[in-house]
């Protein structure tokens, strides 16, 4: 590449090459999701609608002249918002580009500093991705503060069978936790002894197969979740049903966060329910309604039932991979004289826009991208607590 050569023809090869080498920390939930790639440009906040639909109560039947009316319903759906429009820029003078072109070596350190945007606007995606997920689960089981796997992977089949309770599809199921729990796994005896796993084979490739029928996943961007602080709070007169994910709270004590979403509960006193229920919708009140995840109460709650919430934890998410679903796309930017753009898709088919802004004697390129992810089951979603 010669001096003066720096243009966005020039650079697309670079691009492209920087592409395939933009996979750095692991994304599972990227690779679990049931996810929408497309290279349309799209503005923020820009909606995709999700159908989605609750059971009625069954019925009896009785044999009449005439064909009787069906319930009443409506044709409901959940909206995703593509609420996410992130960038990773850097700006490069005049001088500073010619000096890396007349040195030979321009073109190794754009790819690079390409593959570096892509990598960080990745990992935003997944990061997203991983908070939407835990904070809309149905249920917990497990230990807070405790990495599961230690001994057993008792705990994967107590979540699926929640799962299987709550009446999800067992097809398609996904795992997807953090490195501390699965290396946890890796050390089992189950999996890294060969006559107790049948094969060497996991041991070798360091390469989970599937346990329980849940395909195994790694993220690097499962963060710890930090408890709400409110105390205090039980159910009021009114009551809950079971199946109802609307809980009416009274006498709580914010203590400035109240109940945040993904915050695990728990209930007690006048009925008996061991369920570990998740937040999805949290309370900064000293009374209103809070959220849980659908289906929703398993045990009827009663007049006084007191909440509790549990202790911070770090999410194992377990789902079925159509229960979410992701959209990601490129923002719409108009090209002109002075800004050129390109859209260029990594090996995993994400797109991401590529700028070209040329200033009063420096450059500024920019590596864009718009996304957004919903919960559309969240019965069909269950975390594992650690």
């Amino acid at each position: 590449m010669a001096a003066g050569d720096f243009t966005m023809t020039s650079i697309l090869p670079v691009l492209y090459s920087a592409a395939a080498d933009v996979a750095k920390e692991p994304v599972g939930f990227l690779n679990a999701i049931s996810m929408d790639f497309d290279d349309k440009a799209v503005a923020l906040n820009n909606t995709v609608t999700v159908p989605w639909s609750t059971p009625n109560t069954v019925a009896d039947y009785t044999p009449a002249a005439y064909a009787a009316l069906g319930t009443a319903t409506t044709a409901n759906g959940r909206t995703l918002t593509l609420s996410n429009s992130k960038v990773d820029s850097w700006s490069v003078s005049g001088e500073q580009e010619q000096s890396l072109l007349n040195g030979g070596n321009g073109q190794e350190w754009m790819r690079q500093r390409m593959a570096q945007g892509m990598r960080v606007v990745r990992n935003s995606a997944e990061s997203t991705a991983a908070s939407v997920v835990y904070k809309a689960a149905s249920r917990a089981v497990g230990t807070a503060g405790t990495t599961p796997f230690a001994s057993d992977l008792s705990a994967i089949t107590a979540a699926k069978k929640i799962l299987i309770d709550n009446g999800a599809p067992l097809n398609d199921l996904q795992c997807v936790t953090n490195s501390d729990a699965y290396v946890n796994i890796l050390n089992l005896g189950i999996v890294n002894q060969a006559q107790m796993a049948g094969s060497d084979q996991e041991r070798r490739t360091g390469v989970l197969g599937q346990q329980f029928g849940f395909q195994m996943r790694i993220s690097a961007q499962i963060a710890q979740h930090t408890k709400g602080a409110g105390t205090g709070y039980d159910i009021t007169s009114d009551g809950a049903a079971v199946s109802a994910t609307t809980l009416p709270l009274e006498g709580g004590t914010v203590n400035t966060t109240g109940f945040k979403a993904g915050d695990i509960i728990t209930k007690a006193g006048g009925t008996t329910d061991t369920n570990k229920y998740v937040v999805t919708t949290g309370l900064t009140a000293t009374s209103g309604d809070l959220v849980i995840g659908y289906p929703g109460l398993r045990v009827v709650g009663v007049d006084a039932d007191e909440l509790t919430i549990g202790d911070s934890y770090t999410p194992t998410s377990l789902f079925v991979r159509s229960a979410i679903v992701g959209v990601i796309r490129v923002p719409y930017i108009p090209q002109s004289a002075i800004i050129q753009t390109s859209t260029i898709t990594d090996e995993f088919g994400m797109p991401y826009l590529f700028v070209r802004a040329i200033g009063d004697g420096i450059v500024t390129y920019r590596i864009h991208q718009v996304n957004g992810f919903l919960c559309v089951n969240p019965e069909m979603n269950v975390t594992i607590l650690g």
